[in-house]
């Protein structure tokens, strides 16, 4: 249930102009949930179960916008934080809520139910995507490609041969072979031209083109373009991006100039200002300077998130537990490796094993713990300043960046940190969830930092 909340203007201040553009080209607003997700210092054995196991299976991608998919008695259903089911285990198959919205499936019947269990609309096409981004889902019917509101009506015809989600009021396309760029029109904007590409992230594009790899800009111009690299990442995450020279595995800025050198056999996307490197026996941490932060010692690791790293001893395929970012062992190494993923909503789904093994693990690193983390390492948008009503306006000297869907934020103030996460797909207006902190001691002065969420790798 939506609560009364702040609307964020972030506003970018120029040097030597008097005048004030507004951050993301528009006014960023901020509905805040009522939700908060209380947390516990760090302890020698932190096995502790939000839901204890009881579930044959859950979704490893764990809890999205309150909710998380859990498996019993052969059919899938939908619990809260309390570990409650809110919706009766009655399908064969479900997926996360995104958007206010979950795709299920009963039999060859897929629908789109609302987080009280009410079906919205029911699909009559060949296929449609599970994930509703920024307010449309792609959807194929007579094997051409078009995209559907939340209500199930089409608003831009099946015309194209593939069709991704948006990002960035942006996405991909496939016509005739080559890949191009569509706006929410439906208007091609940037033409197919590509052999490859990814979403935009963080206002840039991946792209192949004659053989090269590079980055454009929503204009369609090449901005970094690397000859000489073998092979870039598929995306920037916290202003930086990987690339391959030598079958070494380094680090670039937006500006293509390269700030980690190439000293890695791997390397993982920067997440809560850490990126996991690999030495070709062992993994560990780098910060964005390229120092060795936590040494390379585990025969696996993850992404941080929300100040936790999953790591296994033994390997990809090894048993699975939690480091902080001290290197520190939160929860010991205990869970099946294809249980564990991350911390999302203060949550992470885990399974030791057994009939109904399945259940969700509690985040108990304090808020001020996590967040001294964040300040530390984040991207420091704007300081508070004047509050009317409703609205909070955040002034910024410099150009701080866009703020995406499943961005963490953190205000912050002396003792004072309220953390927040994004979840409503922007470039103009986003709902944020309160993650933990008090909403009314939001106040002009406090600095307010933002942080990238993880990209799915493929793996867990």
């Amino acid at each position: 249930m939506l609560c009364a909340g702040y609307y964020f203007n972030l506003k970018s201040e120029v040097a030597g102009m008097k005048r004030t553009a507004i951050l993301t080209a528009s006014v960023l607003s901020i509905l805040l949930l009522s939700t908060y997700i209380s947390s516990k210092e760090v302890t020698k054995d932190n096995n502790k179960w939000l839901v204890k196991p009881q579930f044959e299976h859950v979704d490893i991608n764990g809890f999205s916008e309150g909710l998380a998919a859990v498996k019993k008695n052969g059919k899938w259903g939908y619990i809260g934080k309390d570990g409650k089911i809110k919706i009766e285990p009655r399908y064969d198959l479900v997926y996360g809520f995104s958007g206010g919205l979950a795709m299920v499936m009963s039999g060859s019947k897929t629908s789109f139910i609302n987080s009280e269990g009410v079906t919205v609309f029911t699909s009559g096409f060949d296929h449609i995507n599970s994930e509703f981004s920024e307010g449309l889902a792609g959807f194929k019917h007579k094997d051409k490609w078009g995209f559907v509101n939340k209500q199930g009506a089409v608003v831009i015809e099946p015309q194209f041969e593939h069709a991704y989600k948006f990002q960035g009021g942006m996405a991909r396309i496939y016509k005739k072979g080559y890949i191009g760029f569509i706006n929410k029109d439906g208007t091609v904007v940037i033409k197919p031209q590509f052999k490859r590409a990814q979403d935009f992230s963080e206002g840039l594009a991946m792209v192949e083109k004659d053989g090269v790899n590079g980055f454009i800009d929503k204009e369609g111009n090449m901005v970094i373009s690397k000859p000489e690299f073998s092979n870039v990442g598929m995306f920037f995450s916290e202003g930086l991006c990987k690339f391959w020279l030598n079958n070494k595995c380094g680090f670039i800025d937006k500006t293509g100039k390269i700030v980690i050198e190439n000293i890695f056999n791997d390397a993982g996307n920067f997440s809560e200002g850490y990126a996991w490197i690999y030495d070709g026996s062992k993994y560990g941490f780098i910060d964005k300077q390229g120092k060795i932060v936590i040494k390379q010692q585990y025969g696996y690791v993850g992404n941080f998130s929300e100040g936790l790293a999953r790591f296994s001893p033994a390997g990809y395929y090894g048993s699975y537990g939690f480091i902080d970012k001290e290197g520190r062992v939160v929860i010991k190494p205990q869970f099946i490796w294809n249980s564990i993923k991350g911390f999302s909503e203060g949550a992470c789904s885990a399974a030791t094993g057994g009939v109904n093994g399945w259940g969700f693990l509690k985040n108990t690193i304090s808020a001020s713990t996590q967040s001294d983390h964040l300040r530390k390492t984040g991207q420091m948008i704007g300081v508070i300043g004047k509050i009317t009503g409703k609205e909070i306006t955040v002034n910024n000297n410099d150009n701080g960046g866009s703020v995406f869907m499943g961005d963490t934020l953190c205000l912050y103030s002396g003792d004072t940190i309220i953390i927040l996460r994004v979840t409503f797909p922007m470039m103009t207006v986003s709902r944020c969830e309160l993650i933990s902190g008090n909403r009314p001691l939001i106040k002009p002065g406090m600095k307010v930092y933002k942080y990238r969420k993880p990209e799915s790798s493929g793996k867990l």
